[in-house]
């Protein structure tokens, strides 16, 4: 299928309907406010699958009505106040009298701003600051009363509950009683702390008990699924009305799918399947690179290659495993991330015919790939897939680099809890380091 920007999507149903499912047919649901994540890999089509599914199904066009507000990207913004004035601004619906008061959105509080296109980051106002305490603010306490996260979505229900209003249908009946509100925050993880917290613990539980709002639903994509990432702490919601799905990369059937769509050479399936990985993102950086094409006609078939007798996330792990003599567990997550590293480590220890699982000087199990293996591997995958071999190699010297500033391995493994927070404060630092730092 093709979306507005003509851009291809395949390979992705199951996904869609699942979206499709807790979105829309929630009425023997007894949570009717869900809140979903899309979890993966970076380049794994999560933003793509989302605004495919808004598209294909939240609009006109899918036959379900509904009102849609999305933060597209990573959050680079500082102020509550900003997000919720450019969340504010995204609001979109294919009924005409909604988007003919779309102005009614406008949310003006008070302080310096900047000119900035919707859901780019840039910094709208300074009322809240990252690490949450509040700078003068243009809503006077005395209007509604309460903190001033209270205040803020209080005042984001108003102007959201204004624009409903002024949708009504010729029957009389309320749009909030046919529609569907969906938001959407893309990369979730990314946002800063208060940022989370306001929209958790304060916009959606006041979203809910508000009777003239409509039902809603929340779409979260992120790298990590709920218990790793811990999203799932923001929200005060029931675990019931929390769902998950993880996003995998396209079959080789489905990449065959994309290249036909593209008119791209067939015979060049393997060798594009396998540089790729079935990542939609880097399928289509490759088949819209003529010279990358040219280069690739004459690529040996998959049938030479040695290794054919792996899958391609088999031969992506024994070329992270030769990128030394002997690789950790925790080098392992670091170069295939957190999930696949643990996958890839117990995968590759079973095969004692070319792998060996020893002990290294500060008693951690070390993965010792043969060197017979590991000549195999880089001799035939480094030329192959030239990307990712570069890749692997700056994050071995990362690794290298960390391990020389940070020696105990679980201090390491708390840096990386403490990396997504946001303030770093030092009482923040010394609870997370055990008051060793």
């Amino acid at each position: 299928m093709n979306d507005k920007k003509g851009q291809f999507f395949c390979g992705r149903t199951k996904a869609l309907n699942w979206l499709r499912r807790h979105v829309f047919d929630t009425g023997k649901d007894p949570y009717p406010s869900p809140v979903l994540l899309v979890h993966g890999d970076d380049g794994i089509g999560k933003s793509a699958l989302v605004q495919q599914f808004l598209h294909a199904y939240a609009g006109s066009d899918g036959g379900h009505d509904a009102i849609n507000f999305a933060w597209k990207g990573h959050m680079r913004i500082t102020s509550i106040a900003s997000f919720a004035q450019m969340l504010l601004r995204t609001g979109s619906s294919a009924f005409p009298g909604l988007e003919e008061n779309r102005d009614l959105l406008h949310m003006d509080i008070k302080g310096p701003q900047q000119d900035s296109e919707s859901g780019s980051g840039s910094v709208m106002g300074n009322t809240y600051t990252i690490d949450g305490s509040s700078r003068e603010s243009g809503v006077q306490s005395g209007q509604i009363g309460g903190e001033e996260e209270t205040i803020l979505a209080d005042v984001f229900i108003s102007k959201l509950a204004g624009w409903l209003k002024s949708g009504k249908l010729g029957s009389g009946l309320e749009l909030e009683t046919l529609l569907r509100l969906i938001f959407v925050f893309d990369a979730f993880e990314t946002y800063p702390t208060p940022v989370k917290s306001w929209l958790g613990h304060y916009l959606f539980p006041a979203l809910e008990q508000d009777p003239g709002i409509p039902p809603m639903s929340f779409i979260l994509t992120g790298s990590l699924p709920w218990d790793v990432s811990g999203q799932a702490d923001y929200w005060q919601a029931h675990p019931g009305a929390f769902h998950q799905f993880q996003l995998d990369p396209l079959s080789r059937q489905e990449c065959e799918e994309w290249l036909r769509a593209h008119r791209v050479q067939i015979s060049l399936l393997d060798t594009i399947y396998e540089e790729t990985e079935g990542y939609p993102a880097r399928i289509n950086q490759v088949i819209n690179d003529k010279n990358y094409l040219e280069q690739r006609k004459s690529a040996a078939a998959e049938s030479d290659n040695p290794l054919s007798q792996f899958s391609a996330q088999e031969r992506r792990w024994l070329h992270a495993a030769s990128m030394q003599k002997g690789l950790t567990l925790e080098a392992l997550q670091l170069l295939l991330g957190r999930i696949e590293g643990t996958q890839a480590f117990g995968w590759l220890s079973r095969h004692i015919e070319f792998c060996q699982v020893e002990r290294d000087s500060r008693n951690e199990h070390l993965l010792v790939l043969s060197g017979e293996m590991r000549n195999l591997v880089l001799r035939n995958m480094t030329p192959k897939v030239p990307a990712r071999h570069r890749e692997f190699m700056a994050k071995v010297d990362l690794m290298k680099e960390i391990q020389s500033k940070v020696e105990s391995v679980q201090h390491r493994d708390n840096l990386r809890v403490l990396t997504p927070l946001q303030p770093f404060t030092s009482d923040l630092i010394r609870e997370v380091f055990q008051n060793e730092a």
